[in-house]
């Protein structure tokens, strides 16, 4: 099997991913639970090796589940399918630091 890439780009303003398979050997299957009558759908076209440093380009920062960055893209994600505000506003609430006395003197 030759080296396989699969990209789901997600344009600006966009919602849906646009899927760039390149490669062989693999079978790429979209399921959307919102269209129960054509609910799987596989992905048959392929896309050249170059367009991977076209929406890629050498040096890119590439972030993971794992990463630092997760936990904020998940959110901004999960407003955007959801139309909430990305941000929301939190009810003052005491620090630790408040409970404290001064110990400036």
């Amino acid at each position: 099997m030759s080296n396989v890439t699969v990209i789901a780009h997600i344009t600006e303003g966009e919602i849906s991913p646009t899927y760039h398979v390149i490669g062989e050997g693999i079978r790429l299957f979209v399921v959307d639970d919102n269209h129960p009558g054509d609910r799987v759908f596989e992905w048959l076209g392929r896309s050249p090796e170059s367009v991977i440093g076209e929406l890629i380009p050498e040096g890119s920062s590439i972030g993971s589940s794992q990463d630092q960055r997760h936990a904020a893209v998940t959110n901004s994600i999960d407003a955007l399918v959801s139309e909430r505000p990305r941000f929301t506003i939190v009810p003052d609430c005491p620090s630790p630091a408040h409970d404290r006395e001064d110990d400036r003197g």
